[in-house]
Order: structure tokens, then sequence, then C-alpha cells
């Protein structure tokens, strides 16, 4: 006989050897003790978890001739056939290749029939969310109201993919994931009956590439102890399935700190050139960046990394928050989608890593808001403020610098000039007394326009440079009306945080002091007036945020 795979050598032929599906075959055997067997099935879930394992053990607690504590014999007749697949009464339909609807008029002749031996003629249809629209119609009469004798097992991994007219004529069990302890205990118990010694923590790897999945981690098992020669090593391990080990993230998330360009594609390169897929290479990544999270929210337990690489990260020399591992995750998760998708995966892959060196640290706009400067929460500098390649400081001397330039307070406009060929400075207090006021005439301010806007780009660059589109027009009840040639919203919230910045700068040239009034042509032959209220939107520094991100205030 040809050599038999671990998957199936070792399928469950029980209820209680169903591994982590409690939930499933507790409910099927009450249901069959009792006598309350429903006449269509649904069973959902990942790829190897145990449907159409469970779906065989059903059909054969239904059919055994000497059923008896809540499991098939595997004894009798009955249910020796359904094992080797050779039952007249269990029928096992793939429902990938039989998906049109007239494989299921031939499904509907068929189910007249009563079984040969047993007491149900049972048919498991696999995968039938892969069935046609039409055959799922020809399918519902039958599937509501079969024959006594007949019963309908159905199993598949996109359940969304059913219609709510089929999953309503049946009773639906959700398969789950089974956990990495689970799988590590079934492939112990595997190793034990073939005699194969293993490495500590060599299980724990290959378990947690099979996410999952069962019958994929006995699969990786097979081909893991077809390289070996009498024991599972770790090394091999990594070898055969193409598992980057933790110290090798660990020295890449080093390149990231120092903003090593080099390092980081000389990395890449020798992973590239060790024969590692690229896929398996991201995916690795994601799941060690995973880990990183929940060492970071003190749930180390949680993962699968080893101790070295854990305690590196809880020490001080791992400055990274959790908000900088998400924006990390972030970028490889939509590099993963994309991959498929990729011409040449090897650059875009080093383009990408050449991001994450230049990944600035992540600072909350409350910090920014209440001009907190002291250091980020990640505590590397700003990249462009550092040579490539330089070592990581200590965390308590790297500080993050703000976003946000500093708002000066304006001086004092008694204060005396420091420049005499400014006309825009403020003139000594004594001389400020000897000054006659200017005629109170809209030509006066209009003819000293221009110094007015000097004087307010010396204070303030930005508030000159919007005041730049306007025109004084008109002096109104102690109002100086300012039109504004088809000015936004943010330039004239701007406008409002200076305004006391403009009266003082007129008052000091003019000699006499007005309150501001703007006028904003938004359409031709339309002005809308905006008289200067002050908000706590206006803040300083919410203005300057809003100005690096580009963004806009919703009222």
């Amino acid at each position: 006989m040809s050599y038999q795979v671990l998957s199936r050598k070792y399928r469950p032929q029980c209820f209680e050897d169903v591994t982590g599906q409690k939930h499933v075959t507790h409910t099927l055997q009450n249901a069959i003790r009792i006598n309350r067997v429903a006449h269509g099935y649904l069973f959902t879930g990942p790829r190897g978890v145990g449907k159409t394992t469970v779906a065989r053990i059903l059909a054969k607690s239904l059919n055994c001739v000497d059923y008896r504590e809540n499991n098939p014999c595997n004894a009798c007749i009955n249910c020796q056939e359904i094992t080797e697949g050779r039952s007249l009464d269990v029928l096992e339909i793939d429902g990938a290749s039989n998906r049109g609807i007239n494989d299921i008029r031939e499904l509907r002749e068929v189910v007249k029939y009563p079984p040969t031996s047993g007491r149900f003629r049972i048919y498991i249809i696999d995968e039938v969310h892969m069935l046609t629209r039409e055959a799922f119609n020809a399918l519902l009469k039958t599937l509501e109201e079969p024959p006594s004798h007949v019963i309908f097992i159905m199993a598949t991994t996109d359940p969304h993919k059913i219609p709510q007219t089929i999953l309503s004529r049946t009773q639906r069990f959700d398969f789950n994931r089974l956990t990495l302890h689970e799988i590590c205990n079934h492939l112990q118990s595997v190793l034990g009956l073939e005699d194969i010694g293993f490495e500590e923590n060599t299980l724990d790897v290959i378990a947690q590439k099979g996410d999952g999945s069962m019958r994929d981690s006995l699969s990786l098992l097979d081909q893991v102890i077809a390289y070996s020669d009498d024991r599972i090593t770790i090394s091999t391990v990594r070898n055969v399935l193409g598992i980057v080990p933790d110290t090798f993230f660990c020295e890449l998330m080093n390149h990231f700190l120092n903003s090593d360009d080099g390092g980081v594609l000389q990395a890449v390169n020798t992973l590239v050139e060790s024969g590692t897929a690229i896929g398996d290479f991201i995916k690795g990544f994601n799941s060690f960046l995973r880990g990183c999270l929940l060492v970071l929210a003190g749930k180390s337990q949680l993962t699968n990394l080893n101790p070295h690489t854990v305690e590196w990260l809880e020490s001080d020399q791992f400055a990274y928050t959790s908000r900088d591992i998400l924006r990390m995750m972030e970028l490889v998760l939509q590099f993963e989608a994309r991959m498929r998708f990729m011409e040449q995966p090897h650059i875009a892959l080093e383009a990408l890593f050449l991001k994450l060196v230049a990944l600035d640290s992540s600072v909350l706009i409350s910090q920014l808001l209440s001009g907190q400067h002291g250091p980020a929460p990640m505590t590397k500098k700003i990249k462009s403020a550092r040579p490539t390649g330089s070592k990581v400081e200590a965390p308590s001397a790297r500080i993050a610098k703000p976003i946000a330039p500093e708002i000066q307070t304006p001086e004092p406009i008694s204060q005396p000039a420091e420049s005499a060929e400014s006309p825009a400075q403020a003139p000594a207090p004594d001389q400020t007394q000897k000054k006659e006021p200017a005629s109170m005439t809209i030509e006066s301010i209009t003819e000293n326009w221009p110094r007015i806007l000097e004087a307010i780009a010396d204070k303030n660059l930005k508030t000159a440079h919007y005041l730049e589109n306007g025109q004084p027009t008109r002096i109104e009840k102690g109002n100086l009306v300012l039109t504004l040639q088809a000015t936004n919203g943010f330039e004239l919230r701007t406008l409002e945080k200076d305004v006391q910045l403009i009266k003082e700068v007129i008052q000091t040239i003019m000699g006499f002091t007005l309150n501001l009034l703007f006028v904003s042509n938004v359409t031709p032959g339309k002005k809308v007036r905006q008289k200067i209220q002050t908000t706590d939107l206006d803040h300083p520094l919410t203005v300057d945020v809003i100005e690096l991100f580009n963004g806009e205030i919703l009222r």
C-alpha cells in the first residue's frame, strides 16, 4: 500500500477525537441521542478545521449498526464502508465540479431511492458555495421537504456566498479556527505515535505557520519529517518552511531606529538572496509587528516571540510606541495586499522599508495644541535633523521638534526701534508723545498702507501676506473696512487671530485707533461681511496644524 499522509492517516473517527469543536460535536451527539436530527446541516468555517470530518462521523453515527456511547463503533460494515469512501448510502459531492443545474436535477431524482443497508441516505456537499444561483434554486424544494430517509450535510468556507433561502432551511454550525495550543498538542501526539523526536518550540513554529488549520499543520509536519533525519530541529523547520527568525526582524528595527538606509537595503538583499519568498517574509514581519504590539500592551504571554526578543522590546533600547507600530503595520499590510499585482516585488520591498526608515514619530494633536515641547511619544528624532547611519541617542536626550513654530509675543509698541532704516518700527516713547496724529481719512490710510504692511510683515509675515490681497476701502462708524479679494475662510480666521497686531501697527504709524471690519468677495457681485470674533478654534497652534495638514474645520 502506498504511503498515507498524516492528515488522512490520523483523521478523527469519532466525536471525541475532533479537536477544538466541542460546541458542534456535543450538539450533534445530543441530537442523535434524543432523536432530533435535522434533515439539513450547514457546516461553515476556515479550511482544515474538521467540517468534512465531522460530517463523515455524523453519517457513520446515523447508519452505525452498533451505535453506543454517542459514537459510531467503527467496526460494523456500514462504518467501514463510510470510512473507506465506498458506501452507497453516503455520497460525497464536490460542489466545485458539480455546480450546475443539471447536476442538481440528477440529485433530485436519486434522493427518491431508499438506502441500501443503513437507515439514512446522506449527501455531503463540500464547497457548496460554488453552486450556481440556478442550482441553489433547484435545490430549495428538495432541501426544504426531502424524503424522510434523506439528510443533507453541506460544508463551505464562504458562508456569505450562500443564499439566505438555503440558510433558512438548514441548521448552521460555525467551526472555530484552532488555537496554537490545540494544534501543538495534536502534533505532539502524532509525533509520539510515529516515534519521532523533536526540539522544543519546533511545534509552535509549525502551528503558527499552519494559521489555525489542522490539515495545513499536519501537511507541514509531513514535509519537515521528510527533510529531517531522526530528530526535528528548529533550524530544519525554518529552512524547510522559509520562516525568518526573530533576530532578523530585531536587526531591521534597529536599522529603522538608527535611520540606517544602507543597513536596511543590505538586510533585505541578504534575505532575498538566501531564497526566502518575499510573501513569507512579509507575513512573518506582520506577525512580528503584532508581537511587538502585544508586548507593548503588556501581553507578552500571547506572543510566540523568543524570550530574548521580548526582553529587548521591553527595554529602553526599543524606542517605538504602539502608535508607531500601528503605522508600520498599516504600510506593511497594504504592501501585502498589493503584492500579487507587482511585477518587481523586490524593488517594491526595498521601497517599503526605506519608507519605514523615514517614518517620523507619532505626535498627538492634543499635545500640539497644549504647546508641549517635551519628548514625543516615540523618542526618535526627526529624520531630517540626523545624518544617516548615526547611532540612536539615549531616550532622555531625544527631544522631538514641534511641528508648529513657536508663537512669538508681539513687542510692546513703546519699545525703541532696533534699526532706524525700518519705517515700521515703533518710535521711542518721547517721540510718540510729540507726533501729531494724521487726519482720520481713508486717503491717509491708503497712502500709508504699504508702510503698514511692511511693519506687520516684520512681526508676522503670514498676516501681511493675507492683507496684501486686500485694500482699505472706507471708514464707517469708527470701523476701518478692509475688502479682501476672494479670501477663503481660513485666511479670515488667521486675520481674526492677529487683529490686535494690525490695530497696534495702524495706531503706531497713523496715530489713531480704529476697529477692523473685513469684507470678503466670495462671489462676483456678492459681499459677505464677517466681524472679528475670537474662539478656541483660532488658537495659534490650531491654525498651524490646519495649515500644515491642509485641513479644514467643519462648523
